[in-house]
């Protein structure tokens, strides 16, 4: 069972980290998404970016009104991030799950910091939307269930 550790301040501190880590994975989402469409990957693997392309728009969009009603200071993308080169569908799509793993994990561990239920729903939320992501995605492309899903989201192993 997790101990609430939260405050006021911890939880603005880890939404604003979470806006810092939701501006890196749509600009990986969206460079992804078009390696995957250049590819001819399946229409399932490009849907399954799409779909995980405006739930993180979303969520960034929601932590930052948080944000802005608490007066603090919103964090701004960064102009690009660095990605790994471009191989086939498979090297992508594996990027991409990763990248939602370490999102996952995130909003995982920001569940310590987070005490306001609205924010707690939406880490919870954020860490089921990543699993379920990576799995059809993994899947679209003919990985083994074995790869494509984690018994455990956002947490290794």
């Amino acid at each position: 069972m997790r101990v609430l550790t939260g405050s006021p301040d911890r939880e603005t501190r880890a939404a604003a980290d979470l806006i810092q880590r939701e501006h890196a994975v749509i600009y990986g989402l969206a460079a992804g998404g078009g390696r995957l469409a250049a590819a001819a990957a399946s229409a399932a693997a490009v849907g399954a970016v799409d779909g995980s392309f405006d739930a993180h728009r979303l969520r960034r969009d929601q932590l930052t009104e948080v944000l802005r009603q608490r007066g603090a200071a919103i964090p701004a993308a960064e102009p690009a991030y660095l990605l790994p080169p471009a191989t086939d569908a498979i090297g992508t799509a594996t990027f991409l799950a990763d990248l939602e793993d370490g999102t996952s994990a995130a909003y995982d561990a920001a569940l310590d910091d987070f005490v306001d239920p609205a924010l707690r729903r939406l880490a919870v939320a954020a860490v089921r939307d990543g699993a379920r992501f990576r799995t059809r995605l993994l899947l679209a492309l003919g990985r083994p269930a074995s790869e494509a899903a984690h018994v455990l989201p956002g947490r290794a192993g």
